[in-house]
């Protein structure tokens, strides 16, 4: 693999192997969302709040500041 180019350093921590492992169930589920939400929010056209909810969070706003926490910049900045 090459390197992590504009992801967070939280995304590092969790994409790394030992990282990985390190991680409880919910927060290797939440790096599988912002895993497509990153790869939604790149390919299509949907709004921020379709794609939020397609990868199963029911409120956009808590979306975006996850995603933020994660990735390391707010979705709106993805487009």
């Amino acid at each position: 693999m090459t390197g992590y180019g504009s992801y967070g350093k939280r995304w590092k921590k969790t994409f790394s192997i030992r990282g990985y492992w390190q991680n409880s169930p919910m927060q290797h589920l939440t790096f599988l969302r912002m895993k497509q939400a990153r790869h939604l929010l790149g390919t299509t056209d949907d709004k921020v709040e379709i794609i939020a909810r397609s990868v199963g969070y029911q409120s956009p706003f808590t979306f975006s500041n996850t995603f933020k926490k994660w990735v390391g910049w707010r979705p709106s900045e993805l487009r």
